[in-house]
């Protein structure tokens, strides 16, 4: 969150109140099924959990 910052884009994404409860695990698990090469490459193991909690920093709900 702070490297969003550091450049200058937003934060936090508002979501609609349509989008299903479990935002974040479903976002999560798009990334995980989306991309298997380039998450199992990467020198910074990641898995569904953790981007799940990367999600949910990065999401806050609808205000209106």
């Amino acid at each position: 969150v702070e490297l969003l910052r550091e450049v200058g884009l937003p934060d936090r994404v508002e979501v609609p109140k349509d989008a299903p409860d479990d935002l974040a695990g479903k976002l999560a698990r798009n990334a995980i099924q989306g991309t298997p090469v380039p998450i199992k490459l990467n020198p910074r193991k990641i898995d569904e959990a953790t981007l799940k909690e990367l999600f949910e920093e990065l999401i806050c709900p609808s205000e209106s």
